[in-house]
């Protein structure tokens, strides 16, 4: 259960919104859209002073009860904070401008060397044989250097027991990049992609397809946390963890078959990863047996309802897990999915370090 909790709490840190409608004498509506004209997703708007508010829907637009005297807030990360008056108008428009002093230059390293324009701050990228660890460190003593040189460690291991260890003895935040168990950075970026297309999480139906990995783990865990039923259609023997799935019965809309069909029958996202995970490459053509058939496929999309969404956390072997043609009918999707892993990562930043 302990390490339920941990995604749990990842999840709820970032996507928890705060929505409390009350009676007021003006409906409010509008939109909040950047300098280019693009809607901005997401974005909180509420009444200055209280604690009431909304978030933006897929089209940037707002709706919310006010005084008509009332003074508007409008925050979305990387942009700059707005400030409206109502002055009893009930249609309002806003821009929001670029925050260029939230923005600076840092270096991330994750499988090679890219430059990003991003949050204030410095990344040092360090692998094992850079550590004591991989001479034989025990966790503990690492996490106790670390934590007078860092103010946080994002790691990415395959053993859950290592993260833990670092967590349990180190003195600042550590955020769980992905072990062999979960993958919740990764879910934070999907469940944000699911709203943007959606509009909402709760009462929707996830149904994920393939190998029952981290990346299904930390789905269940998200899915049921935000409201949403979720489905599982994986080959006996490669079911996802047991603990997480008997917590997920205990808690939410939660069912798992190798009957790919009748785990997406009316399915609002479809979501596959590859057959065999980092690690596992030994694996590979044994798993394309034991998967063949598991794939996202039209016959699979015919099921599902007719506006289903589909996902993939990359990279997709395609022909494999999902189909040529499914990846490009929604890569519009998919590729969000990929660029909100950045603005996800940026928000756990923020709430771990800031």
């Amino acid at each position: 259960m302990l390490m339920v909790r941990k995604i749990v709490l990842s999840i709820i840190a970032v996507l928890t919104v705060c929505s409390v409608a009350f009676a007021q004498n003006l409906q409010v509506t509008g939109t909040v859209k950047d300098a280019a004209g693009k809607a901005v997703v997401g974005a909180a708007v509420f009444v200055e002073g209280t604690t009431v508010g909304t978030t933006t829907g897929v089209d940037g637009s707002f709706k919310l009860s006010v005084p008509v005297d009332a003074n508007l807030y409008v925050s979305f990360m990387g942009y700059e904070d707005a400030k409206v008056a109502v002055n009893g108008k009930s249609v309002i428009n806003v821009i929001l401008k670029d925050d260029y002093q939230a923005i600076d230059e840092v270096v991330v390293q994750t499988f090679g060397e890219v430059k990003k324009k991003d949050l204030t701050g410095s990344i040092t990228a360090v692998s094992s044989k850079d550590l004591q660890i991989g001479r034989g460190e025990p966790v503990q003593d690492t996490a106790r250097v670390l934590s007078r040189y860092l103010d946080g460690i994002m790691i990415r291991t395959f053993d859950q027991a290592e993260v833990e260890g670092l967590a349990e003895f180190g003195s600042i935040p550590v955020i769980n990049g992905l072990t062999d168990f979960c993958h919740p950075c990764q879910v934070l970026a999907d469940l944000m992609t699911i709203r943007e297309h959606k509009g909402v999480l709760k009462g929707k139906k996830l149904c994920y397809i393939g190998d029952g990995n981290n990346m299904t783990n930390s789905l269940i865990v998200g899915g049921i946390k935000m409201g949403m039923s979720v489905s599982i259609g994986c080959p006996d023997g490669y079911k996802p963890d047991a603990e997480i799935m008997k917590w997920a019965a205990e808690n939410g809309d939660f069912t798992c078959t190798p009957d790919i069909l009748e785990a997406a029958k009316d399915a609002d996202v479809l979501y596959t990863d590859v057959w065999a995970s980092m690690g596992q490459e030994a694996e590979a053509e044994e798993r394309k047996k034991i998967f063949a058939g598991y794939q996202i496929n039209s016959d699979v999309m015919a099921v599902a309802h007719a506006d289903a969404m589909v996902m993939h956390c990359l990279p997709a072997h395609r022909g494999e897990e999902i189909t040529d043609e499914v990846i490009e009918a929604h890569a519009n999707e998919i590729f969000d999915e990929a660029e909100n892993r950045l603005h996800a990562q940026k928000a756990v930043l923020v709430k771990c370090l800031a």
